[in-house]
């Protein structure tokens, strides 16, 4: 997630796009259509038992879950069950867009390489030299943090003083209140993984900065729309499109944790480079399984061809530029063994970041989990293959851990459920 343009060209699409009333009042092309499948058929009544029985799970259910899996460059599945509403009630599909979290982060790196295969941008280059304040930790004013650090996590930025910044504060304001907090309180290195949101509320405004446009625009127009993907971070780009909330469950009902369609608050002086903050780049796109599936291939070792990124730059997005080596990082319990710039690879490590209970499978793309959902993009490189699932809302009033691994007992379900469709495919 190519043609190349010479800088003057970027600019002036750009400065057109803004100028020209581009905006994002333009309505979302209509997608193109996947690959047609012309394999085995797929077994979905399976994949839709496992989906129901989440959603009736005795201990930890799940108000509603999609999953949608890709061979090749051909969606072979998408399905639901549960609830994209509870009141009044509404049946969730395949095509509900929804707040997918973290995954979002993935999204936000392939649109931050469309920047750079252009030229605007370089992965190497420090952040710094793209704000108008100084971006150094106080007790090492000699460090530099680059955009790639950034994206991997290892810059040495922390959540510890948060990450989330008013819609009418700049970063620049913001951070500059308190510098010394929002950095790791160890020596930085620049090699240790720390996940932290903060890292892509800085990369997004370092993008503005640098492309003259606001971070939801330019990820819209510049990556999602051509992709012929229907997902954004900011909802009004999807109007006409059903959107599900999100939901956490407390004292056994349903209850609200987010409006997927609320409109998103931005300064009305708002100018590029104060605050990509805004459109929360670290976990705001809203889509679903249905749409997001189409840039599974986009994951794998050889990937399609496209006019947005050549196979050189998806494969530096990819490329771990971060590994577990035991002592150079947090893994979340074992989570994180590996990561690129946007992209988390798994190691099949056992208790931590392994996807079957018997092992023997590594994949890349992103894991989220915010407000009740639980979300994940996930690609077999070598096989060729991937599933989406987004789920939106959680009960976590009882155990939800895994029992092999450090995912959540319902990606454990989902996972397995998409490894034993695709495997019947080769029978």
């Amino acid at each position: 997630m190519k043609a190349r343009l010479s800088n003057a060209l970027v600019f002036m699409a750009v400065m057109c796009l803004t100028a020209c009333g581009g905006g994002n009042s333009a309505p979302p092309q209509e997608p193109p259509p996947y690959v047609p499948y012309e394999g085995p058929q797929l077994d979905s009544a399976s994949l839709n038992a496992t989906l129901e029985a989440l959603v009736q799970h005795t201990d930890v259910p799940v108000a509603g879950v999609q999953l949608a899996l890709v061979v090749d460059e051909s969606l072979v599945y998408a399905g639901s069950a549960g609830h994209a509403h509870f009141d009044p009630p509404q049946n969730l599909t395949p095509q509900h867009a929804l707040r997918v979290a973290s995954v979002s982060k993935w999204i936000t790196a392939l649109a931050i390489g469309v920047a750079v295969e252009r030229g605007l941008l370089a992965w190497d280059q420090p952040v710094e030299s793209l704000l108008n304040f100084s971006l150094r930790p106080p007790a090492q004013p000699d460090y530099l943090p680059t955009l790639a650090q950034l994206l991997s996590h290892t810059s040495g930025l922390s959540d510890a003083a948060g990450y989330v910044i008013d819609a009418d504060e700049t970063l620049a304001d913001w951070y500059q209140r308190a510098p010394a907090s929002h950095w790791q309180d160890t020596v930085i290195t620049g090699n240790y993984f720390q996940y932290a949101n903060l890292n892509y509320v800085v990369a997004a405004t370092a993008l503005e900065a640098a492309v003259g446009m606001r971070f939801d625009q330019w990820v819209f127009q510049m990556l999602l729309q051509p992709a012929g993907v229907q997902a954004s971070f900011n909802p009004e780009d999807l109007a006409g499109i059903a959107t599900a909330s999100l939901f956490r469950r407390e004292a056994g009902a349903w209850v609200t944790s987010f409006i997927t369609g609320e409109p998103v608050a931005v300064a009305a002086n708002y100018q590029p480079g104060m605050n990509g903050g805004v459109f929360s780049p670290q976990g705001g796109l809203r889509t679903s399984v249905a749409q997001l599936a189409k840039l599974i291939p986009w994951l794998y070792d050889t990937p399609p061809a496209t006019a947005l990124l050549s196979n050189s730059s998806l494969a530096t997005l990819r490329s771990p530029r971060w590994q577990f080596n035991g002592n150079n990082g947090d893994t979340y319990g074992g989570l994180f063994q590996a990561y690129g710039l946007g992209v988390h690879c798994t190691r099949d490590v056992a208790n931590g970041d392994r996807l079957l209970a018997e092992g023997g499978l590594t994949m890349c793309g992103h894991l989220g989990d915010a407000y009740g959902a639980v979300t994940g993009v996930l690609a077999d490189p070598v096989g060729r293959w991937g599933l989406v699932y987004l789920i939106n809302g959680t009960d976590r009033s009882r155990d939800y851990s895994g029992e092999f691994s450090a995912l959540y007992v319902w990606e454990e379900a989902l996972i397995d459920a998409a490894y034993t469709a695709i495997k019947s495919l080769e029978h």
